[in-house]
């Protein structure tokens, strides 16, 4: 879980990840360093969930607030390292092709 952890926290775009274990609330923002969120009227969060859904990753969509967007990463006690990995890799992917 930790390793899960640290890895989501080193995406882009990533301001805090919040949760133990195998169970995390990412938050998407817009500028990483002022915690600026996206206007709810973007649905990042919906835009990432398709995106990463096509891609065989199933996460939850979330609300980080009035504004803002976060996802749930909740993935089986019994995901591998490489699997880990796997899904940290799609999900930067995602918010470079997503967000741009």
């Amino acid at each position: 879980g930790g390793r899960l952890r640290t890895r989501l926290q080193n995406l882009p775009q990533v301001a805090e990840v919040r949760g133990i274990g195998m169970l995390w609330g990412v938050e998407i923002v817009q500028d990483k360093e002022k915690l600026l969120p996206y206007p709810r009227k973007e649905e990042v969060a919906e835009r990432l969930w398709q995106h990463l859904f096509r891609e065989g990753i199933i996460l939850y969509k979330g609300l980080a607030g009035g504004e803002g967007d976060a996802l749930v990463v909740a993935p089986p006690f019994t995901i591998t390292s490489d699997e880990v990995s796997l899904l940290v890799d799609k999900l930067g992917r995602a918010v470079e092709e997503v967000l741009g």
